[in-house]
């Protein structure tokens, strides 16, 4: 599982990966169609409070995606699921109108992946900004660099990116049209002063980077109009 939400109902929703990688090396669901335990679930399922299964939807069919192993990276066709990609799942968010955001974490073919996807409840695509292959990189603000965080801001209709295991900023677009709006670096630093990319192992002795490393991994807005960030390479 890669995404875990509890929207404001209280309902809770998972984000998780069974058709996208193997589910263990020696599994042929992805080649078959058919596993030796089970059918993987969809990518979103969701629970009400007491546990029990509201629905489930998402995620590309067997057959619908080749890969060499678990993890990265991936050959092969990207998967599209009514029409938009379908990449690796990461981050989830359900916003205040019960609408689902997906991010993504994934290479196929050399390429990161660069979309960010917004649902109905029901899974049905809202619109899907960025496409992969097309990223100008860490100043791109149409395209984004493997999405890590997502967090929607209802007061102002704004959605914040952890953005994420390639570029190395925080991006703000306009939660319901996804035009771009906004974004910066580390310690508020213009992104044009970081480094897109991943980074070198994470040196203890060094001095105290003012950039961001990989990944930009997480991202949380608080009652207060705060904003706190997960930079997992610089440990902070």
């Amino acid at each position: 599982m890669s995404g875990v939400h509890v929207d404001e109902r209280d309902h809770i929703w998972i984000l998780q990966r069974g058709n996208t990688v193997q589910l263990d090396l020696g599994d042929d669901y992805l080649e078959a169609g058919s596993a030796e335990c089970c059918t993987p679930a969809p990518s979103l399922v969701e629970f009400d409070p007491s546990g029990k299964i509201v629905q489930a939807w998402g995620g590309p069919g067997p057959k619908a995606n080749r890969s060499t192993g678990i993890g990265m990276p991936r050959t092969g066709e990207i998967p599209r699921v009514q029409g938009v990609e379908w990449p690796r799942e990461h981050s989830l968010f359900v916003d205040a109108e019960h609408n689902v955001w997906m991010g993504c974490n994934d290479t196929i073919n050399g390429e990161h992946c660069a979309v960010l996807t917004k649902f109905t409840s029901d899974g049905k695509v809202i619109w899907q900004k960025g496409q992969t292959g097309k990223s100008k990189g860490n100043t791109d603000t149409e395209n984004f660099g493997e999405p890590a965080g997502i967090w929607v801001d209802s007061a102002t209709n704004e959605a914040f990116i952890a953005d994420g295991y390639w570029n190395r900023r925080v991006i703000v677009i306009d939660a319901k049209t996804g035009a771009y709006k906004r974004m910066w670096g580390a310690y508020g630093e213009p992104v044009e002063k970081t480094k897109a990319g991943y980074s070198v192992p994470y040196d203890p002795k060094a001095p105290l980077s003012r950039s961001f490393g990989s990944a930009v991994h997480c991202i949380e807005g608080s009652r207060d109009g705060l904003l706190y960030v997960c930079d997992r390479q610089n440990n902070r």
